[in-house]
């Protein structure tokens, strides 16, 4: 018996978007003719390596350096939510982090379903008068997006933010780069045609909306731009966003959606040259000091230049005793030795 009998033939179509939108529309239809032939003895799964990415083309790619990090590619969206090459961006995290990442020498994208706020990847609210199928497929939207959609986030500012410090502590740790720098560390495959979706990590700045926004049913949407808009409440992060999409990563056909979408993988590591999109490391205001010697430690370690490594210039200005002590050498003074 043939895997499928009766099949209709696949169109052809005048654009790759024009394809990967019919391949989304015919997907539950094809996973279920998948599952039945699996059912009959037809077709056979083939297991894949957890320490590989499987594309378009049926060939595996592998990093060289690690098994676990993917090696992709920038491309530039050409829209006006694209940063300015001269964007300063800031990536605020604890020291567990920036080791992590170090040792990676990657970044992490999680997936949008693990972040806090849990409208991430949704549409703008859908009119009252909307139908029921209407919101049915409102919903399974976001549950595709939520499950697809992988993104970095870093803070665009030309200055540190006390608010953002706020949230870490005087423990936590900011790299400090810029977007043209930072893209280009990201852009680790060689440019051959045009560039391969689930090979390609694309980037905006984030749009804060009005959350009684509507949108009438039907709009033309592409996950990576759903990944670049969120409710006004977060504009104080002032996002600009790395987003990788991995359509593989959506739940399975037939997964019960009822309790919210359930992605595959919770996040994946991107390389990127850290040696080279690192600027400066910038220490949280008036953090202690065995904070800065052991972010230096780390850089050593690593094969960063420890110098790299500055104080927070929040802390400037701040009275200090006669004497001239600088505030670090009084707050090392006043540290009990362990």
């Amino acid at each position: 018996m043939k895997l499928m009998t009766n099949k209709e033939p696949i169109p052809k179509f005048a654009t790759e978007a024009e394809e990967a939108q019919w391949w989304y529309a015919q997907r539950d239809l094809l996973a279920e003719k998948a599952e039945a032939a699996m059912a009959r003895g037809e077709l056979k799964p083939r297991r894949l390596s957890s320490s590989s990415v499987t594309r378009a083309s049926n060939t595996t790619i592998e990093s060289p350096d690690r098994p676990d990090v993917l090696k992709l590619s920038y491309v530039d969206m050409g829209t006006r939510q694209v940063p300015p090459p001269e964007a300063q961006l800031w990536r605020f995290m604890d020291l567990a982090k920036l080791v992590s990442m170090l040792d990676h020498n990657a970044l992490y994208f999680p997936v949008l379903a693990a972040l806090d706020d849990k409208l991430e990847g949704a549409l703008p609210r859908m009119p009252p008068d909307a139908r029921v199928w209407e919101k049915t497929d409102a919903w399974s939207v976001w549950c595709y997006n939520s499950t697809v959609l992988f993104v970095n986030c870093w803070h665009n500012s030309a200055r540190e933010s006390a608010a953002m410090w706020a949230l870490y502590g005087n423990q936590g740790v900011a790299i400090r780069t810029t977007f043209a720098v930072l893209s280009k560390a990201v852009d680790q495959l060689p440019r051959a045609g045009p560039p391969i979706p689930d090979l390609s990590v694309l980037a905006g700045i984030v749009n804060y909306a009005d959350p009684d926004e509507t949108s009438p049913p039907g709009n033309v949407w592409h996950p990576a731009i759903e990944a670049l808009r969120k409710r006004w409440w977060f504009e104080y992060e002032r996002e600009v966003r790395l987003v990788y999409h991995l359509p593989s990563n959506s739940a399975p056909s037939g997964s019960n959606f009822q309790v919210g979408p359930t992605p595959k993988q919770k996040g994946v590591w991107v390389s990127c040259n850290l040696s080279e999109a690192i600027s400066e490391i910038v220490l949280a205001p008036f953090s202690p000091p065995f904070l800065e010697d052991a972010v230096k430690a780390v850089c050593r370690k690593f094969g960063l230049d420890s110098s790299i490594v500055k104080r927070s210039r929040i802390e400037e200005g701040a009275p200090t005793p006669p004497g001239a002590y600088s505030l670090a050498d009084l707050s090392k003074a006043l540290t009990p030795k362990p």
